[in-house]
């Protein structure tokens, strides 16, 4: 065997190994991948369950305060939905989760073809000086949105993800 056959095989059972060794490391990471992906989602479903929480606090107050009975949908889910996937599909966003300002504009939207809805927006003003509590802290968007309306807002001392930053 001559000096070139034998670094050959030498090195190309080496060679044999490092590839062995990447796809190894490459299903690692794509299952890595997977599981944030997994992940991010469940913290995106919770995130977007307190927020509604909140927006139905909100929309529940408004719809006492015009008189409108509580179980009546006074945003249709025809006006949401849009601006959804407007949000995922063409702003770049991740989740399609509405911030309070954008339920807002959804409702006076909707007021436009809507006695209800008309009223709700007719009764924020009545929301000045309430006061909500989170469980959360929740995004600056959504706190600033809370103090345009003169809503007090208290939060618990937790937030909403593991992130500090609600960028």
């Amino acid at each position: 065997m001559t000096t070139k056959e034998i670094i050959r095989d030498f090195y190309g059972h080496r060679l044999g190994t490092i590839e062995t060794n990447l796809k190894e490391l490459e299903d690692v990471i794509m299952g890595a991948e997977d599981r944030l992906y997994t992940l991010e989602y469940e913290l995106f479903c919770e995130v977007r369950d307190t927020i509604a929480a909140e927006v139905v606090r909100i929309q529940s107050t408004a719809k006492a305060i015009a008189g409108i009975d509580d179980d009546k949908d006074i945003i249709s889910p025809d006006v949401l939905e849009p601006v959804q996937r407007l949000k995922v599909e063409n702003l770049g966003n991740h989740n399609p989760r509405l911030h309070t300002d954008e339920v807002l504009i959804a409702l006076a939207i909707t007021a436009a073809t809507s006695i209800e809805a008309k009223k709700a927006m007719n009764a924020l003003a009545q929301l000045r000086n309430a006061e909500l509590h989170s469980s959360v802290i929740l995004a600056p968007v959504d706190v600033a949105t809370f103090r345009k309306l003169g809503i007090n807002l208290t939060c618990e001392p937790k937030y909403q993800t593991k992130k500090l930053y609600h960028g």
